[in-house]
């Protein structure tokens, strides 16, 4: 039952669409026949209970990422030139400079910091090298933009991006001195394209894949 509905008022709905389908709904392992007279208090009863493990999971968790951001760590998947690594105590995983991608991420500032790339440019320039994503993906113009939009990099965490509780937050995790200085650079290049009177270079016709065009 607890894999049915989060809620009662859920359930009872559900049910009640099933009803009118005229299907039988029957909970296996707990031996319940939905709507059976002789299984109603029990139903009723493992709705009740399941509801409330749902609510006490739900208020666990918020608290859990809510003190986790308070202190500074990030929530989520680890970004390019990161790595997710459980902490000392075993409680918990914090996000700490991972040797292998870092490179992969300063070719990303690094490209972009010359002034002769667009994102899409930059892109194909990063994968005809061989570069990777941190999921392993090719290159894309998505996926600088979402680079050079992480004020993670310089040593920022934002919780509940986008909500109206959002909070910017001074990261725990390390930041090497020399991804901050790009970063910030990749930002005033930016600011400089979006003046008036400012273009962003043409995007080469370049083509890194054999089957493009």
């Amino acid at each position: 039952t607890s894999r049915f509905g989060r809620n009662q008022a859920d359930c009872i709905r559900h049910k009640a669409e099933l009803q009118q389908l005229e299907k039988i709904l029957i909970f296996v392992s707990q031996g319940i026949i939905s709507g059976n007279d002789r299984d109603f208090l029990s139903e009723r009863i493992n709705e009740t209970t399941d509801e409330q493990y749902s609510r006490n999971l739900s208020y666990y968790v918020t608290e859990g990422f809510s003190k986790k951001a308070a202190e500074g760590h990030a929530i989520g998947r680890a970004p390019l030139g990161y790595r997710t690594e459980k902490s000392p105590s075993g409680r918990g995983a914090y996000h700490v400079v991972d040797p292998e991608s870092l490179p992969v991420l300063m070719a990303v500032l690094k490209g972009y910091t010359s002034g002769n790339h667009s994102f899409r440019s930059l892109a194909w320039d990063l994968n005809a090298l061989g570069l990777r994503t941190s999921d392993g993906n090719p290159f894309t113009e998505s996926s600088i933009s979402t680079i050079l939009n992480n004020t993670y990099y310089q040593g920022l965490v934002v919780y509940h991006r986008g909500q109206p509780d959002e909070e910017v937050i001074p990261g725990a995790h390390e930041v090497p001195e020399e991804i901050r200085e790009l970063w910030s650079r990749c930002q005033q290049i930016r600011r400089d394209r979006n003046s008036p009177g400012r273009s962003s270079p043409p995007s080469r016709q370049q083509r890194v894949y054999p089957l493009t065009g």
